[in-house]
Order: C-alpha cells, then sequence, then structure tokens
C-alpha cells in the first residue's frame, strides 16, 4: 500500500486526481494538506510514502523536498504546464523534483506514484549518509503496515471505526487482518 500526502494549492487538477488517487488499488491518501508547512509537519509522522504536489505551490523549496526525502518521502510534482516544457523541467531540477506529470498526463498520475523511485534519496540509514548503499530488500517478504485503534475504557467506537478501517483498506484490494486485542473484551 502506498500512502500519499497531497498538496494542490488550490490548482483546478486536485478533485480529478484525488478521484482516481482514492480509485486506484493500493493507494490511499493520507491527508490534503492545505499549504506546505502542513505538508512538512504531516511528514514527520512516518506514515506518507508519497507527496503528490503542486510544483507551483507557495513555499515549496529545496529545503521543503529536502525535508520529504529526510523523512523517505518521494516527491511527485503536478504542473498546470507541459511537463516537458523547458521552464518546468528546470523548475522541478532546482527544487529536487524529478517526476513531473503534466495536464495531459494525469490519467498516469496513479502508476507514477506507485512506481515513482528517488533518485535523490538524502535519508541517513544507520547513521552513516545516503550516499552509503543501503542493502537490496529481500523480494520474497513484503512489508506490511499496523495500525491501532485505541481509546481508554469506555469508550464508544473503537470496534466500529477498526472495522470500517479494515474494510476500506481490503476494498482496494491490500491484504488485510483485522485483530481483536482488547485485553478486557
Amino acid at each position: 500500500m502506498i500512502c500519499v500526502l497531497l498538496l494542490a494549492a488550490g490548482e483546478a487538477w486536485e478533485s480529478p486526481v484525488l478521484a482516481d488517487l482514492e480509485a486506484h488499488p493500493g493507494v490511499v491518501v493520507l491527508k490534503r494538506c492545505v499549504d506546505v508547512d502542513d505538508l512538512l509537519a504531516s511528514v514527520t509522522s512516518g506514515q506518507a510514502d508519497v507527496a503528490v504536489l503542486s510544483l507551483d505551490a507557495p513555499g515549496l523549496d529545496p529545503t521543503s523536498i529536502a525535508h520529504l526525502r529526510r523523512h523517505a518521502v518521494r516527491p511527485v510534482a503536478v504542473t498546470s504546464a507541459r511537463s516537458d516544457d523547458v521552464d518546468v523541467r528546470e523548475h522541478a531540477q532546482r527544487l529536487g523534483i524529478t517526476a513531473v506529470v503534466g495536464p495531459g498526463e494525469l490519467a498516469s498520475l496513479p502508476v507514477v506514484v506507485t512506481t515513482v523511485h528517488d533518485d535523490a534519496d538524502t535519508r541517513v540509514r544507520d547513521g552513516a549518509p545516503a550516499s552509503v548503499p543501503a542493502p537490496d530488500p529481500a523480494p520474497a517478504v513484503a512489508a506490511g503496515r499496523v495500525v491501532a485503534v485505541w481509546g481508554p475504557a469506555g469508550a464508544p467506537g473503537r470496534t466500529t471505526v477498526a472495522t470500517n478501517l479494515a474494510w476500506e483498506v481490503a476494498r482496494r484490494e491490500v491484504d488485510t487482518v483485522l485483530v481483536d486485542l482488547d485485553p478486557y473484551g
């Protein structure tokens, strides 16, 4: 499952892109961020894999993109101009973004989001800079996510929230296991 943050900055493409991403199996839109500060705060949760960004979002700069990468979030830019335009490519390159989608390519965005690799990975691994190659993950075992729905004794809705969350993830054709670990019930 690919978890996505979306920063559209009021662009006209936001609604169709949101619908396409939510309809794609294996993609979950975690949050629609209102501005760059909201995006930067959201990536620190460690839950997002990809950030779909308006290339013209106010406040988006190379430092912001470096912050995304430090938290292992791969940036994908969407532009209202053609993605092969020289000015668009130079702007994306100055920001440090390699994946750019133009208005005629919006239908391909879910595929780009699920396949984008970050050649400019700046994360720190085990205290060593990212320039030290990381070992390849074992292909036989897929990584998963654990989501806990918790509330104090007597809090209503925990089972309903957990069941609906599991159903929504399973509906997107992602292998899902729901476990009730209530120590009192």
